[in-house]
This record gives C-alpha cells, sequence and structure tokens, in this order.
C-alpha cells in the first residue's frame, strides 16, 4: 500500500508539475498576445493616420491638378488669341510693306538694266541679286519682259534666268501666262543649252499649285508654242504631284480627249514608286480608265530591272490587297504583262 501511495503521490506531483508549466505558457501567450494586440493597434492606428494623411495628400493634388488644367486651358486660350492677333499684325505689316514697295519702286526696266550693271562693275552682287528680285516682284510681265530682253543683251544670260525664274514664282498664274506668251515671241533667247519651253515649264511646275496648272491648261491646251511649255510643266509636276491631286488632272484629260498629254502624263506617274502606282490605278478603275490603268501598271512594270520584277510584282500583290478592287488588282499583271511579252 505504502508503494502505491508513494507511486499516486508521485504522479500526483507529476501532473501539479505539468499543470504549473502550462499555465506558465498560458500566462506567458496571454502576455505576448496582449502585446502582439497592443502592437497591432499601433501599427493599425499609425496606417489610419497615414491614409488620412494620402487622402488628404491626393485631395490637394487632384485640386491642384484641376486648377493646372484651368490655368493650362485659359493660357492655350490666350496663345491662340496672341497668335491670331499676330498673325493679323503680320498681315497688315505686310500689306503696309507692299504698299511702300510699290509705291518706292518706281524704276523704269532701262533704269533697273543699269543699276545691275553698275552694282555688278562695283562688286555689289548682293544689290544686283536684290534689285533684280524686287523687279521681278513689282513689274507688270510687259515690263518683266523687256528687262529680260536688256540683261539678255548685257549678255547677263544667268541673271536673264533667274529674273524670269522668280517672276513666275512671285506672280499668278494669269500675270506668268503673260509673260511666257510674251517671251515665247521673243527672237533673241541666249544661246547654248538654254531651253525655253523646258525651263519654262519647270519655272511653273515648281511654283504653281494644281489649280493655277488647271488655268494654264485650259488656256494653252489649243497648241501652239505654249502647249510646249504646258507639255513640260505637267512632266515635271508629275514627277512629285500628290496622287489624289494628278488623277482628277487625268480625268480632265480624259474629258477632253487629250491623248498627247495624257500619255506623257502616265508615263511620268507609271515611274513613281508602286504604293503611289496602285493608288493611282485604284481610282483610275473606280472611274472605268481601264485602259490608262494598264498603260499606268505596264509603265511601271516595264521600268523595273529585270532581276527586281518578281520582288516587285510580290509588292504589287502585296498593296494590292489593301486596294478597293483588290481582285481586280491582282490580276491587272496576267490582263497586261503575258499579252505584252507573247
Amino acid at each position: 500500500m505504502e508503494l502505491l501511495l508513494d507511486d499516486r503521490e508521485a504522479k500526483a506531483d507529476e501532473a501539479r508539475r505539468e499543470m504549473h508549466e502550462l499555465r506558465s505558457d498560458w500566462m506567458s501567450e496571454q502576455r505576448y498576445s496582449e502585446e502582439a494586440k497592443a502592437e497591432l493597434s499601433k501599427r493599425n492606428a499609425q496606417m489610419g493616420n497615414e491614409q488620412e494623411r494620402l487622402r488628404a495628400e491626393i485631395k490637394e493634388l487632384k485640386e491642384q491638378l484641376l486648377e493646372l488644367a484651368h490655368l493650362k486651358y485659359e493660357t492655350e486660350q490666350r496663345c491662340a488669341q496672341l497668335e491670331e492677333r499676330l498673325f493679323e499684325v503680320e498681315r497688315q505689316l505686310a500689306t503696309h510693306l507692299d504698299e511702300i514697295d510699290d509705291q518706292s519702286f518706281s524704276f523704269t526696266p532701262k533704269e533697273v538694266a543699269d543699276e545691275i550693271l553698275q552694282s555688278y562693275s562695283e562688286q555689289r552682287f548682293y544689290d544686283a541679286a536684290r534689285t533684280l528680285s524686287l523687279a521681278a516682284a513689282h513689274f507688270s510681265a510687259a515690263d518683266v519682259v523687256e528687262l529680260w530682253k536688256l540683261i539678255i543683251e548685257m549678255r547677263r544670260y544667268f541673271d536673264a534666268e533667274l529674273l524670269v525664274r522668280d517672276a513666275i514664282r512671285f506672280k499668278s498664274a494669269e500675270l506668268s501666262a503673260d509673260i511666257v506668251e510674251d517671251l515665247l515671241t521673243q527672237k533673241i533667247w541666249p544661246p547654248g543649252q538654254f531651253h525655253a519651253c523646258r525651263e519654262l515649264g519647270a519655272n511653273l511646275a515648281h511654283s504653281k499649285s494644281s489649280a493655277e496648272l488647271g488655268y494654264l491648261y485650259n488656256r494653252w491646251r489649243g497648241g501652239g508654242p505654249v502647249f510646249g511649255v504646258l507639255r513640260f510643266a505637267f512632266t515635271f509636276w508629275s514627277e512629285s504631284a500628290d496622287i489624289q491631286l494628278a488623277f482628277p488632272l487625268l480625268c480632265q484629260l480624259k474629258d477632253d480627249g487629250d491623248t498627247v498629254l495624257m500619255v506623257r502624263v502616265l508615263h511620268i506617274l507609271g515611274q513613281r514608286n508602286v504604293a503611289d502606282v496602285i493608288i493611282l490605278a485604284d481610282l483610275l478603275i473606280d472611274r472605268d480608265m481601264n485602259s490608262e490603268c494598264h498603260a499606268l501598271f505596264y509603265t511601271w512594270f516595264a521600268g523595273l530591272a529585270i532581276e527586281d520584277r518578281a520582288a516587285s510584282l510580290e509588292k504589287w500583290q502585296r498593296a494590292a490587297h489593301q486596294t478597293k478592287n483588290a481582285d481586280t488588282l491582282k490580276l491587272l499583271p496576267i490582263r497586261v504583262i503575258r499579252p505584252s511579252f507573247r
């Protein structure tokens, strides 16, 4: 019995020790949990304060952004008003200067020629060039031609060319046409390689709009020496003209039955890159100008190097896929090339 009692007491002591350890562990965990809760609460409070601060800062930034947007709008409006005012002042100033120049440049062609000759003799090349440009800008068409003849007699052929170029560049299509028509009647063109129709046509092509060239076409399409000028003008213009502007010209030539200029313009346009050619071909098909479309394509294809033709045709097919008349344009090489090379 004593042994059993001792065993029970030992187990009871062991149970009390375990209970004490568990109680100690629980108390420790409770203290840790309370500290953690306190730390978490503190961090939550800090985060709450930080969020409030950030919300306030965001609100302030939004208000500042709104104010800046308003200021930007007001500034842009003010700038637009100032730009418009500046343009108006510049237009008024330009008009005023033109009036002053018209009044102050009251020389005759003979006086201008003498002044240019004097400037050259004194090595004042800038003054000679300035006088020549002023005369080109302010002289009438008849006075421009008269000064041109005097400069040719002085054997200043380059200056004569510059005078005509500037006069055509500065003046309207109507006055430019008057100058060209008068010049073509002159018998004293400079010797050498200066080709009258070619040079006059190039000057017109590089200084006149498509609408102005349309005016010249209606004025000169009847034939004669001026038609040669018109042919060169359309030739040079077609080299770089916007395709959307070239198409109406082709339509007018088609309606007027002007085969001579049509063939020439198509030949020049056919030398453009594949993107330009296919856009124009698409427009021609829409207008039922199929023969012109075939001529355009053939000119383009014939101008390709033999070793480049296969790759270029692949580019054509890819570009055709993006057009309105894709099916027709994809078949165009078969319809045009095969019959031509049989």
